[in-house]
């Protein structure tokens, strides 16, 4: 089975050595794979709200040359400003028949990513006072402020947002080593436990 993120980075792979492109967009929580790959090509990467209107919006909105998506959308230049299933599906063909490559190849090109997610339960009337405390424990961090918080390191992202749905935050944590991503999960969605027990 191929999940979604690495979906996304086979998908990216497969169009950056098929087309010429400036920049692309993807989602706040997209795989830093997709960084990875861009720079072989001298690409710019784009990160925008993880949301599909955002998604549609960074078209016109940046100029870019292709959206990936982390639940298995694609915005393809020249079609149309939406995810289309079924166009997707015909241009993922048209881009393995172009590299010569089947996807298990690709495959074993990209996934060396551990993307770990947890979601950490907190009352709707605490997340103003976490997302406060958030932004003053990481304000001396390389941090994106696209979608709630996410922390940068030279090998390893961690993100912390708050449900817009529910009564909870969701923490993603990246590295190439799995170890890594455990303990930044861990340590932020203790400190989300913490920050609201404060509150």
């Amino acid at each position: 089975p191929i999940d979604n993120d690495l979906l996304l980075l086979i998908v990216t792979s497969l169009f950056l050595s098929s087309y010429p492109a400036r920049k692309i967009a993807v989602p706040v929580v997209a795989s830093m794979g997709v960084e990875r790959i861009a720079t072989e090509y001298g690409v710019k990467v784009i990160r925008v709200r993880n949301d599909h209107l955002a998604m549609m919006d960074a078209i016109p909105s940046y100029g870019v040359d292709f959206v990936g998506g982390t639940k298995g959308g694609f915005i393809f230049p020249g079609f149309q400003l939406g995810a289309d299933a079924m166009f997707g599906v015909v241009k993922i063909l048209e881009l393995m028949a172009k590299n010569n490559k089947r996807l298990d190849e690709v495959r074993q090109e990209v996934d060396k990513y551990f993307l770990l997610k947890k979601s950490v339960p907190c009352p709707w009337s605490k997340k103003g006072e976490v997302m406060r405390k958030l932004m003053k424990f990481t304000e001396e961090r390389k941090r994106e402020l696209i979608d709630g918080v996410r922390i940068l390191d030279d090998n390893s992202w961690v993100l912390v947002a708050p449900d817009r749905q529910k009564a909870s935050f969701y923490i993603l944590a990246e590295s190439e080593k799995k170890s890594i991503a455990e303990k930044q999960l861990e340590e932020y969605a203790e400190k989300v436990q913490e920050w609201q027990e404060q509150a």
